[in-house]
């Protein structure tokens, strides 16, 4: 219930995020701001990526009925990307060149935003997952907690609970990667003894 609601949550903030100019109640009078959403709605990613899209046609429909964002009505286009990276180059490809999308969107997939990130730098598009940032986020912002912070907050409820030690275990996407070496690193520092750091594939 908590994934579905972050995920739903998320998907409101990613479209309302667009909505930074002024909502109005008129007749539309600009062309449309298309958006573009490269989300895994199947693969072993759908079960959080399907209420963060719910959430973005939710969000969209609801600034729309309002009269969109300066006089625009916002144009949702969403594909799956099957929880795939190679999966989503292609499908943003298609969102950027074919469809001509304003602006990007995403789900949780690290693998997928960090395989993005040079194709939205060299459009100079906004890029808006889910996910941990990419190395280069020049134009990815992401609406996910910073990974850093979440962390903490592990180890820290750890700490309080008087744990001495412990075993890491990550997946072996990006985020995984970040998130595991963060809690080693941070058990560390609280005076854990960390026994073992176990890497995962998520899609086993």
């Amino acid at each position: 219930m908590k994934v579905r609601f972050f995920a739903r949550a998320a998907g409101l903030a990613l479209a309302a995020t667009l909505a930074g100019g002024s909502l109005v109640s008129a007749a539309p009078s600009g062309p449309p701001i298309k958006i573009g959403l490269a989300a895994s709605l199947t693969g072993y990613l759908a079960s959080t990526d399907s209420h963060l899209a719910a959430g973005a046609k939710l969000a969209v429909d609801e600034i729309n009925k309002h009269g969109g964002v300066n006089g625009s009505q916002l144009e949702l286009t969403s594909q799956d990307i099957a929880s795939s990276a190679a999966t989503a180059v292609t499908v943003a490809n298609q969102l950027i060149n074919q469809a001509q999308v304003d602006v990007l969107l995403g789900g949780v997939s690290s693998a997928a935003t960090a395989a993005l990130a040079p194709l939205v730098n060299g459009h100079h598009l906004p890029y808006i997952p889910c996910a941990a940032l990419p190395s280069d986020p020049s134009f990815t912002f992401t609406t996910l907690p910073p990974v850093s912070y979440i962390a903490n907050l592990e180890v820290g409820y750890a700490k309080k609970l008087g744990v001495k030690t412990v075993g890491v275990i990550a997946g072996s996407t990006p985020y995984g990667q970040l998130i595991g070496k963060l809690l080693a690193d941070g058990a560390t520092a609280a005076g854990m003894t960390v026994v073992r750091t176990y890497g995962v594939d998520p899609t086993a």
